[in-house]
């Protein structure tokens, strides 16, 4: 399931924002295409698109976003490689609204009918992540290279695990993963005793 186990609802609103973001993104680019600035100026605005965005992805996509699209089309634009300006823009219009529609389409598809599976393909890893974590707690090799390489995996796969832990249509596996979440929290915590 994309992002993390967000759901379906929450995964539509960051698709329509994406859509909504870069299309106004878009905008901007054509008007500063319109303003043909001097190449230093065109610097200037990729450099404040850049940082602002930084500052606004926590806090607000669809935002963020506006700031990404004349970013990323300005700096392929000034490097000369990427075309006419229109053609630019177009191909990041159609290239967003094909990837919106597609990731809502397998969204819809597949996020409703299939999460005991989804769960139990999870539970799997999280089981793996936490064995390779207790051996490198075990062999006292919990901080070389690769116990953190493991420690970071059984995070993640930890994170995405809570997360599928709140949704409300999981079943029959809630002692499971509650148990996994725990022993998984446990074993990270092993490696500081």
């Amino acid at each position: 399931m994309p992002h993390q186990w967000t759901g379906r609802s929450a995964t539509t609103l960051r698709a329509a924002h994406r859509a909504a973001g870069t299309i106004v993104g878009l905008f901007v680019v054509a008007f500063v295409v319109v303003l043909d600035p001097a190449p230093w100026w065109v610097v200037a605005i990729i450099i404040v698109c850049l940082i602002g965005q930084d500052v606004l992805v926590p806090f607000n996509y669809f935002l963020a976003l506006i700031l990404v699209t004349p970013m990323s089309l300005l700096a392929i634009e000034a490097t000369g490689q990427g075309g006419t300006p229109s053609g630019l823009l177009v191909d990041r219009l159609l290239g967003t609204l094909l990837g919106v529609a597609i990731a809502v389409a397998i969204t819809w598809a597949t996020s409703y009918p299939f999460p005991e599976r989804l769960l139990r393909a999870q539970n799997a890893r999280v089981g793996t992540a936490i064995a390779a974590v207790e051996d490198h707690n075990a062999d006292g090799t919990a901080f070389t290279p690769a116990g953190r390489r493991a420690r970071v995996e059984l995070s993640y796969h930890l994170s995405v695990l809570d997360r599928a832990a709140e949704d409300p249509r999981r079943t029959s596996l809630k002692d499971t993963d509650d148990g996994l979440i725990d022993y998984g929290y446990t074993a990270l915590a092993k490696a500081w005793v």
